[in-house]
C-alpha cells in the first residue's frame, strides 16, 4: 500500500491520501517521481501501464533514485509547512529532487531494503535527522492501518 501523509511543523498528522492517483498528484507538485515495477519477465501484464514501471534513465544532476527492494520504507520528504510522509513498499520507487530534505526510515527491519540507485548530487540523503515530533516507521504504519480499519499483520 503507498500512502502520503501530510505533517505539520511539529508532527502532528494531517491529510492521508492512500489513492495512488491522489498521491502522484500531489507528489508531482514537489517534482517528486512514485512508481511501481518489477523486471519486464516478473510483470504479469505486458500491457501495464507506463507510470507503474521504473524509470527508463538514471538520475539526473540533482535528483535522486530510492528502490524499495523488500519490506516497506517512509520516506519523509521536508516542505516549508512540515513534512510528508510517504509509505512505500517493495517494488516501489521515488525519484526525488536533490534540493528537497529527505529522510528515510525503515524502522526495525533488516538494513539494505532500500537501494540508492544513483544520483547526479554528491552523497545520499538517508542520514538526514528527522524531528523527534514525527512518528518512526513503525509507528507510522501501526496508526495508517488503525485509520483505516486494519489490523497489523
Amino acid at each position: 500500500m503507498t500512502a502520503l501523509v501530510h505533517f505539520d511543523r511539529r508532527g502532528r498528522w494531517g491529510e492521508t491520501l492512500v489513492c495512488d492517483d491522489r498521491v502522484r498528484q500531489q507528489l508531482q507538485r514537489l517534482g517528486v517521481a512514485l512508481g511501481r515495477g518489477a523486471p519486464a519477465a516478473e510483470r504479469s501484464a505486458p500491457h501495464e501501464p507506463a507510470r507503474h514501471l521504473p524509470p527508463a534513465r538514471l538520475p539526473a544532476q540533482g535528483e535522486h533514485l530510492h528502490h524499495v527492494v523488500e519490506g516497506t520504507a517512509v520516506f519523509y520528504l521536508g516542505l516549508d509547512t512540515g513534512w510528508l510522509g510517504l509509505l512505500c513498499e517493495a517494488g516501489e520507487w521515488v525519484m526525488v529532487p536533490a534540493s528537497l530534505p529527505l529522510g528515510i526510515d525503515r524502522g526495525a527491519q533488516a538494513p539494505g531494503g532500500v537501494v540508492h540507485v544513483g544520483s547526479g548530487a554528491t552523497g545520499t540523503p538517508a542520514g538526514l535527522l528527522l524531528p523527534a515530533a514525527l512518528p518512526a516507521h513503525d509507528d507510522f504504519v501501526a496508526h495508517l492501518l488503525e485509520l483505516l480499519g486494519e489490523e497489523q499483520a
